[in-house]
């Protein structure tokens, strides 16, 4: 199985200065999300570092706030709106400030502050980006990007240590930040059994319905194929509910005439179809045929249903 790795790649090579006293280095680690499947209906997470060294002993202050901020991509609407893009395709994500993710990492920040250092002795501020990409989307596989310029900023101030020193200031740096995501093929299945009910008499046809189904990535094909089951001696023509020893043969089709067995060799009986990255449901038919009576009992047969994609 294939899976989709996402990563938020910063990429910084200057320094940032704001006194003659003062250099301060920039730099930041990727986010990788790992192994991500937008199949599960679950959410990616994941962290990474932006970093801030800066040397003490410079200006009148007791402490040295640092701030940072990430700016909107040439493929997102806006920060509220992050997305990448494989051609006309998108996939969303979205930069936090906060472990709970409920505060958007703003291009003109006004609270997200690491905690101050001491300015007599210098020190490295380090903050962390929480990124996730929300469940529930369709986009379809493929190499996806968000590439935008941004700005880290300093506020170089403060002589109390639990006094925010207001709206980041006091100089910035352009930064390049490279957002990727590649996003794989991926297939689940569901199904509802076939029942048949209480039959007294085999004499004419015995018909029911089930069904299946299957959400697989946006425009990946697939093939959903149904062995012949449990019965020994059965066939994808002539499956086999069993009681013991006894049998009643039944077969499963993919039409309602009942005329298009439904087997598990692809190309030649499975039924085929293509992803929407939603849920798309088939139905199974299935026919008793004209047969004599076994013993009365509870007769059932179990068959595997495949996806191959």
């Amino acid at each position: 199985m294939r899976y989709a790795i996402f990563c938020v790649m910063f990429l910084m090579a200057q320094t940032l200065s704001w006194s003659a006293q003062a250099q301060c280095a920039i730099s930041a680690t990727t986010i990788p999300f790992g192994s991500v499947d937008l199949i599960s209906g679950s959410t990616a997470t994941a962290t990474g570092t932006v970093s801030i060294s800066c040397p003490g002993g410079f200006g009148n202050f007791n402490f040295l706030w640092i701030c940072t901020s990430i700016g909107v991509g040439v493929n997102s609407v806006s920060v509220n709106n992050r997305t990448m893009k494989s051609g006309s395709n998108t996939l969303g994500y979205q930069l936090y400030t906060d472990s709970g993710f409920t505060t958007i990492y703003q291009y003109t920040p006004s609270n997200q502050y690491s905690a101050p250092y001491s300015n007599s002795t210098g020190g490295t501020s380090n903050s962390t980006v929480y990124a996730k990409i929300p469940a529930g989307q369709t986009s379809p596989p493929g190499t996806y990007t968000d590439t935008y310029s941004t700005a880290a900023q300093a506020q170089v101030a403060g002589n109390v240590a639990t006094t925010l020193p207001g709206t980041c200031g006091g100089g910035a740096q352009s930064l390049s930040v490279s957002v990727t995501a590649t996003v794989v093929s991926n297939c689940a299945l569901s199904v509802a059994n076939l029942n048949f009910g209480s039959m007294s008499t085999l004499a004419s046809n015995a018909d029911t319905t089930g069904s299946i189904t299957i959400t697989c990535s946006n425009t990946t094909p697939y093939n959903i194929g149904l062995n012949a089951g449990t019965g020994t001696g059965a066939t994808v023509a002539a499956r086999k509910m069993t009681k013991g020893a006894a049998t009643i043969v039944y077969s499963l089709y993919k039409d309602s005439a009942r005329s298009s067995v439904w087997g598990n060799t692809v190309g030649t009986n499975t039924a085929a179809g293509t992803g929407t990255g939603s849920a798309q449901t088939s139905t199974v038919f299935g026919r008793v045929p004209p047969q004599s009576v076994p013993a009365p009992g509870t007769y059932n047969d179990t068959i595997v249903v495949t996806a191959t994609f």
